[in-house]
């Protein structure tokens, strides 16, 4: 079970990439390699139905981010420093549109957008968190499978000149939706203070 927020069901195809599904539509053949469907979005339902109607092997999700369907502004750089936290407010003006809004990440704020699957408005629209005006938190879950989100999200925090290390349990945060897929290890003990 990778992702109890964002449940999924199963269909058999004969190749296919993990969304982060929580339960299973039982067939009589099940091939050995499975494609997850997420349910949170009925248009990926639809045409999951419809590839294995017509008979089709395969079906997936295109390998796109969040950042890559967000209409937001990104200039590449941030004001630097720690990552805010949520008591402070994001900048923007309600009354305006997405794209004179800037990106989230920018402002200083943790959005998970970089390492997440795009998806959860459907084929063509804006995320639904980002509609919302609140920054992704990744529940669509990894790009691509074998993704290693922390890592990636560090790289993109200190691409905007922000410090990683300053999030508050960023082992967590940036691993959420992940699940455990080979990657626990036994962390060290903490140093002292």
């Amino acid at each position: 079970m990778r992702n109890a927020l964002a449940p999924g069901f199963t269909l058999p195809f004969t190749s296919g990439r993990d969304v982060g599904s929580t339960a299973a539509v039982a067939w009589k053949k099940t091939p050995p390699l499975l494609a997850n469907v997420p349910i949170c979005e009925a248009s990926w339902i639809a045409e999951a139905i419809s590839a294995l109607l017509a008979g089709k092997t395969a079906w997936s999700l295109p390998e796109r981010s969040v950042c890559d369907t967000c209409p937001v502004i990104r200039e590449q750089k941030s004001g630097g420093g720690p990552v805010k936290r949520w008591l402070q407010n994001m900048e923007f003006n309600p009354e305006e549109g997405l794209e004179k809004m800037r990106c989230i990440n920018e402002q200083g704020f943790l959005c998970m957008g970089p390492v997440t699957l795009a998806g959860c408005a459907g084929k063509t629209g804006v995320p639904r968190c980002i509609q919302a005006r609140t920054p992704c938190r990744g529940c669509f879950g990894p790009i691509r499978k074998g993704a290693r989100p922390m890592v990636e999200m560090m790289g993109a925090l200190t691409s905007v000149g922000l410090d990683p290390k300053s999030l508050v349990d960023r082992r967590a945060m940036m691993n959420r939706y992940i699940g455990g897929h080979g990657f626990l290890t036994v962390l060290p003990p903490r140093p002292a203070r």
